[in-house]
This record gives C-alpha cells, structure tokens and sequence, in this order.
C-alpha cells in the first residue's frame, strides 16, 4: 500500500519543497527499478534533532545530513528518510574564496 508522508520537526519545509514532484520523482525510480512504493516518510529536521536520531538508534555522536532507515520487503520501497536542513544547507552554501 502506498503511503509517502512528509514532516517538519524544528525547521519549515524548503522554498522549493513539493509533494507533487517529489512523489512523481520517487514513481519514475520505482519503475526505474522495477519496485513498488510502500511507507515512506520524509523528516525534514534540525541539526538538534538529526544528533538525537543518531545518538539513540545509531550509536554516533556527530551529526550528519541525512539518516535513512530501511524497512523494504521484497519489491515494496518502505522506510524513514531524516533529513537535516542545516546541515544539507551547510553543504550547498558557497564557500569562502
């Protein structure tokens, strides 16, 4: 069964963000692939809480930009996608010259 959920802890979506494109770019790799769309869910979340994901169910102590976890079963496409704004933010900012 298809379900792709979209959430916000401690940040706002992206200026760019899009449900519509998002679930019609997930559709083209899944037939890319030859899988079908499960549970997904996207987390857009601080650098805050990206480090307490990592901390209780990795073991790491650092951040990061993006956490995946994988729930797939056969050819369904499931699982949580954490994804850090301030730190994917940090990584497209142009550097100092």
């Amino acid at each position: 069964m298809r379900e792709v959920l979209f959430f916000k802890e401690g940040v706002e979506y992206p200026v760019f963000f899009s449900e519509a494109l998002i679930n019609k770019w997930l559709d083209s790799i899944a037939v890319y692939y030859s899988k079908k769309i499960g549970a997904l869910s996207f987390i857009f979340c601080s650098d805050d809480y990206i480090l307490d994901v990592n901390r209780n169910y990795l073991s790491h102590d650092y951040y990061t930009d993006v956490i995946t976890f994988d729930y797939c079963e056969g050819d369904l496409l499931s699982g949580d996608v954490f994804i850090s704004l301030d730190t994917c933010l940090l990584y497209t900012s142009p550097s100092p010259r």
